[in-house]
């Protein structure tokens, strides 16, 4: 699978005491692919654009299609299969500020 990546700096948003900084933001075009195990040490929030595929997290499996979103944790291991899908990723760091 080849991922197309946009670095991004600078760009965050502040609530309350908190502040959320947008890393990267990435996408998968429609094609059949399988990611292995793996987490991130930031927040990640996953949205399929058409398509469908599962995804498992923490043993649990879940059904991805066509307007599904979800977000993973730091250190939150997960993976994903498609079956032919199209993903988006936002990729994100929250601290307090």
């Amino acid at each position: 699978m080849k991922t197309q990546y946009v670095y991004l700096s600078g760009i965050s948003a502040v609530f309350g005491d908190y502040a959320a900084t947008l890393n990267y933001v990435g996408y998968d075009s429609p094609k059949s692919w399988n990611i292995r195990p793996h987490n991130h040490t930031d927040f990640e929030l996953h949205m399929i654009g058409v398509g469908s595929g599962r995804l498992v997290v923490a043993g649990r499996e879940f059904e991805m299609r066509s307007g599904c979103m979800y977000l993973t944790g730091p250190g939150v291991t997960h993976e994903q299969t498609s079956d032919y899908m199209e993903e988006y990723g936002l990729r994100f760091d929250i601290e307090r500020r």
